[in-house]
């Protein structure tokens, strides 16, 4: 596989989980 088309494929996966997840709360 490319890197690039590895890279792009890490950062749409990487963006939908983060997206999935509730907003965090942040630092106290």
């Amino acid at each position: 596989m490319r890197p690039a088309l590895a890279l792009t494929i890490l950062l749409a996966l990487s963006g939908a989980a983060l997206a999935q997840q509730p907003p965090d709360p942040g630092p106290a």
